[in-house]
C-alpha cells in the first residue's frame, strides 16, 4: 500500500514538472516593431531649452498578449526586464505606478512609470521602467497604467523602454513593494 501511493506522488511530481505551471512572465507574441523615437525641442517651466522624446506611430497591440508587471514580484519583474532585455525585446507589456520625469545635464527629458521601494535610507528606493508616449506625458506623480512594447533606448544603451501604445490614470493599488 505505502509503495503503491508513493509511486503514485512520483509520477504526479513528474507529471507537474513536465507540465509546469502556466506562466505569464515567460510567455509573450512576438510583435516587430518598425517605430522611431523622435527627440522634440521644447522648453522646461524656466525657459531652458529641452529635449522631450516622442514615438513616430503608436505601436498596434490589439490581440497581442500582454505580460502584466502586477502587484506581486514588481522589483523582480522590473529588474528581470532590465538584465534579461534581449528576452523582452518586441514583447508586449503592462506596468502600473507613478509617473516620474527625469532631465539630463544636457537636457533630455525621460520618462518613466515606478513604484517606491526599500531603499539605504528607508522608503527612498524606486523601481520601474522607463516609457515613451506618442501623445502628452501625464502629469508627473500621477498613477498610470502604461501598456505597449519593450525596446532598448536607442539613447540609453542596454537600457529598456516601453513604447506606450495606452496610458490611462487608475486608482492607486500598492505605491510601496518590498519583493
Amino acid at each position: 500500500m505505502r509503495k503503491t501511493i508513493g509511486l503514485i506522488m512520483c509520477a504526479l511530481c513528474v507529471a507537474i514538472c513536465l507540465v509546469g505551471c502556466e506562466s505569464d512572465s515567460t510567455e509573450f507574441d512576438e510583435y516587430n516593431s518598425n517605430i522611431e523615437v523622435m527627440q522634440v525641442e521644447s522648453t522646461n517651466e524656466s525657459g531652458e531649452k529641452i529635449i522631450i522624446r516622442t514615438l513616430s506611430a503608436l505601436p498596434n497591440i490589439e490581440g497581442k498578449k500582454i505580460n502584466d508587471i502586477g502587484d506581486n514580484y514588481f522589483i523582480e519583474a522590473t529588474n528581470d526586464v532590465i538584465v534579461n532585455l534581449p528576452e523582452y525585446i518586441g514583447k508586449a507589456i503592462s506596468i502600473q505606478g507613478f509617473v516620474s520625469q527625469d532631465e539630463a545635464k544636457n537636457g533630455d527629458i525621460s520618462y518613466s512609470v515606478y513604484r517606491q521601494t526599500p531603499g539605504c535610507c528607508g522608503n527612498d528606493g524606486t523601481a520601474g521602467l522607463d516609457i515613451v508616449c506618442i501623445d502628452d506625458y501625464p502629469q508627473i506623480g500621477t498613477w498610470v497604467k502604461a501598456t505597449g512594447i519593450v525596446e532598448e533606448d536607442p539613447f540609453k544603451e542596454k537600457n529598456p523602454v516601453i513604447y506606450v501604445a495606452k496610458i490611462e490614470e487608475c486608482e492607486i493599488t500598492v505605491p510601496f513593494v518590498t519583493n
